[in-house]
């Protein structure tokens, strides 16, 4: 008799039945779709927390912010945006571990029992008498036949199924994204130092100009107002004071920015670039050694800046200061002065006498072979004995230039040529 497997096929479909796109694919969903909100919800809090929107233009900005401190004896807004000092929220699934288990069970089984038995009763007797006289015999016969048959058949067969999913997740603060950490590196980088109320600074503060013609310094101011927000296009004005006795300065050039009105050797205005910058920069024209001494000088700058705290719109001046040491003179380099005469008498039938007056410098070189002009100051010890005309006059050639000494009156009188350079001659005068 053949084994009954129906069990084993119904098992069997049960396996195939199993729903494993449900199963496995559920939990993963739903990883993803909590995933995606919280990427959703770090945008949000990035939008509503870290950013707001400029009423006008619809702008979005960085949200500030602004704390005071003492710097130096001074109070100083630090600005800083609010995404660089909170945490934003990044969580991310790590990992997800799905794990299944079907346990399917079937079993059958078949029994069957045959017994056979037959019984037929049939029965009868005989008797008699046979022979005769005393020979004679009796006899007596009796026959019984039994049958019976039975049948019995039993079949067992049973199956069951049993299956567990155990799903595991894992999650935390994700690494932050790469655009993400570029943006919030810059706004790290953006951190702020503004003046309470907005305020100008320049650099170098204190600064140091060499006493020498030609030396040039370079100074720049940079304006915010009290958001830490640079002021373009507004007007800065320096002012030098306490000039050194003996130096001499050529007029403030603007070397960034632009120049507003007239420039003088002590005072300019600039306009801010559109960085707020305006640069000036100061150039010694000549020192007058005789005269000559070291000191400090003072720089005033002054900026008309917005006012942020002003719903109109307004302005308001902020001001600072700084110092300009200047050095010990240099030793001029010095060429010479030659004379076509170093001393004469002026008697009272003369009025006057000329006096041929070239330079050459260190190397023995005129103006004309070096082509730089040089100007040959003229000068009496004493106007009320002679005058010298002209009192200046540029070499600009190999000739030399003529000075004429005029009689005043009766004396003794030095007349003095000096150049730019320190280079020195005299000629003693006597009138009769």
């Amino acid at each position: 008799m053949s084994i009954d497997n129906k069990a084993a096929q119904t098992a069997t479909s049960a396996l195939q039945a199993l729903p494993f796109k449900s199963l496995i694919g559920a939990p993963l969903d739903a990883c993803i779709n909590a995933q995606a909100n919280a990427a959703k919800t770090s945008w949000e809090f990035i939008q509503n927390v870290g950013l707001t929107e400029d009423p006008n233009t619809h702008e979005k900005k960085a949200v500030n912010v602004t704390f005071q401190y003492n710097k130096n004896g001074e109070m100083i807004n630090l600005v800083v945006p609010l995404l660089t000092i909170v945490p934003i929220p990044f969580l991310a699934i790590n990992e997800v571990a799905i794990d299944f288990k079907a346990n399917i069970s079937a079993s059958a089984s078949t029994f069957n029992e045959t017994s056979s038995s037959e019984e037929l009763e049939a029965g009868g007797s005989i008797g008699g008498r046979v022979g005769w006289g005393p020979y004679s015999a009796s006899f007596n016969a009796h026959a019984n036949y039994s049958s019976k048959k039975d049948s019995k058949a039993t079949a067992d067969s049973k199956y069951s199924v049993e299956y567990t999913m155990d799903v595991n997740v894992k999650g935390g603060q994700a690494d932050m994204p790469a655009g993400l950490a570029s943006i919030l590196n810059i706004l790290q980088s953006s951190l702020t130092e503004a003046p309470v109320g907005g305020g100008i600074t320049i650099s170098p503060k204190n600064s140091i100009i060499q006493a020498a013609a030609g030396a040039k310094l370079y100074i720049e101011a940079t304006a915010k107002d009290s958001n830490g927000l640079l002021q373009k296009d507004v007007p800065i004005k320096f002012d030098i004071s306490n000039i050194s006795a003996g130096l001499v300065l050529k007029d403030i050039v603007a070397t960034r920015g632009t120049r507003e009105g007239v420039a003088q050797n002590t005072m300019i205005t600039v306009i801010s670039d559109e960085n707020g910058v305006a640069g000036i920069t100061l150039e010694v024209k000549k020192i007058e050694y005789k005269s000559y001494s070291a000191g400090i000088m003072d720089i005033v700058v002054t900026a008309k800046i917005n006012n942020p705290n002003d719903p109109r719109g307004g302005t308001k001046d902020v001001t600072t200061s700084g110092k300009i040491r200047t050095t010990e003179a240099l030793p001029p380099s010095r060429g010479t002065i030659k004379l076509s005469e170093t001393s004469f008498t002026l008697d009272s039938a003369t009025t006057s006498r000329t006096v041929a007056v070239g330079y050459t410098n260190e190397a023995g070189d005129d103006p004309g072979k070096t082509g730089e002009p040089v100007k040959i100051k003229a000068s009496s010890s004493d106007s009320n004995i002679c005058t010298v005309t002209p009192k200046e006059s540029t070499q600009n050639s190999s000739d030399k230039i003529d000075f004429t000494i005029n009689r005043v009156t009766v004396g003794k009188a030095k007349v003095e040529f000096e150049t730019t350079d320190g280079a020195y001659a005299v000629v003693d005068v006597v009138i009769t």
